[in-house]
């Protein structure tokens, strides 16, 4: 809900930004909430398969149209602009014992639901967007000696 702290915005700048126009979709592409739906649950689904992603997700999300409907709402705010996401994710994510190779896959997973569900400019903004946070959460959940 705000700009990352500085310490952390210093180690992993957002690579996203000034490659795409803003999230609001500036470029003209227009991202409809249905599409923004049809990416989290192919993501889903395909993540619930998964062999490293799915026991995360089967012990973490218990109520999966609740979690969907959240997601959703967080990728339209990220996305389009829109304010119904007001969460923090970051605490969401603390305690669930996630690697860097989570996150690879999760961005690997996000791409393939994002080049599914969306058309090529608005994937790949949704694609830089994420892979931009999974660089921010690293830095915080997976520290280095």
């Amino acid at each position: 809900t705000a700009a990352a702290a500085a310490e952390i915005a210093e180690l992993v700048p957002d690579l996203a930004a000034g490659t795409f126009p803003s999230a609001a979709g500036d470029d003209g592409v227009l991202i409809d909430e249905s599409a923004l739906h049809a990416l989290v649950e192919s993501f889903y689904a395909a993540g619930q398969r998964d062999p490293l992603l799915g026991p995360i997700f089967s012990t973490a999300i218990g109520d999966w149209d609740r979690h969907i409907s959240l997601i959703a709402d967080f990728w339209s705010r990220a996305l389009t602009g829109t304010a119904r996401y007001q969460g923090f994710p970051y605490g969401a994510h603390v305690a669930l014992g996630l690697t860097p190779a989570h996150f690879d896959r999760w961005v690997q997973l996000f791409a393939e639901a994002a080049e599914r569900a969306l058309p090529p400019a608005a994937a790949a903004r949704a694609v830089a967007k994420a892979a931009s946070m999974s660089r921010c959460f690293q830095a915080g959940l997976c520290p280095v000696n």
